[in-house]
């Protein structure tokens, strides 16, 4: 049986050839593409720079320094935002005569426990807010 099975199965090398074809080169449009389809699209002209006027940096870190500094600028601005809009949250609850807590903080800038309790600090640590009670009691309120 196992003779008939070896006489009936192509060997891998036989399936390929008879599966592969040659590559043919494309070297110019099909006939079913109209001559005006190809010139529709806009030349690309390529402008030299003159060698003079390419210039390296005087420090090759330089460039990723900024690159960096523009990164760290951009991440302070969005801190500074969520800051300024727990602000604004904590003075209408002080409208309301209510303090903020930490789930308030986790819920109006969705992040987790950690994070709004360092937003927190940072602005108790700045005069802005007062922190009350301890463990799990801990309150803040807006400081007019």
């Amino acid at each position: 049986m196992e003779e008939n099975q070896n006489q009936t199965e192509a060997q891998p090398s036989e399936v390929i050839s008879e599966v592969a074809s040659p590559i043919e080169e494309v070297t110019a449009v099909p006939e079913h593409v109209p001559e005006e389809a190809t010139n529709d699209y806009p030349k690309i002209e390529e402008k030299e720079v003159p060698p003079e006027e390419i210039k390296a940096p005087e420090n090759k870190n330089s460039f990723f320094l900024s690159l960096h500094q523009m990164a760290l600028d951009a991440i302070w601005k969005r801190r500074r935002q969520k800051l300024e809009k727990i602000m604004i949250f904590a003075l209408g609850e002080k409208k309301k005569g209510k303090p903020v807590t930490n789930d308030d903080v986790q819920m109006l800038l969705r992040v987790s426990d950690t994070t709004a309790a360092r937003y927190l600090g940072r602005l108790v640590k700045e005069g802005r807010l007062t922190r009350t009670g301890e463990k799990k009691g801990i309150t803040y309120e807006f400081l007019a």
